[in-house]
């Protein structure tokens, strides 16, 4: 598994040149950032692909943030208990207007944190 030469308690994100598995990775100063005190090392390093996949798909691809003519003020969330699912979730909350309805096939007592409508 890459692991950052920075820093410790930092995190980036970081491509292979190529296909092969690397042991250390260095990363450049610019693409990593502090991380939160209230993460543990392994949750920090996955916020970022997961909010960078809920960015991408949601907010630049899909715009949820743009009204739909004849369309409700809601939003369905497929498997929201999930990584990306439970990120899309709070950026929804926190970011549009939107009732935001999400389904999940296990316990969804995180979601239910997370401020998903019943």
């Amino acid at each position: 598994m890459p692991q950052a030469s920075g820093p410790r308690g930092h995190c980036g994100s970081w491509t292979p040149p190529d296909s092969r598995r690397r042991q250390r990775a260095d990363l450049r100063q610019k693409r990593e950032s502090p991380k939160p005190p209230s993460l543990s090392h392994a949750e920090s390093a996955a916020v970022p692909l997961t909010a960078i996949t809920t960015w991408e798909t949601h907010f630049d691809r899909l715009n949820v943030r743009r009204p739909v003519p004849g369309a409700g003020n809601a939003i369905l969330f497929i498997g929201g208990a999930g990584g990306v699912g439970s990120m899309a979730i709070q950026l929804a909350r926190q970011l549009t207007d939107l009732v935001v309805i999400a389904t999940a096939s296990r316990d969804c007592a995180t979601a239910d944190d997370d401020g998903v409508s019943a």
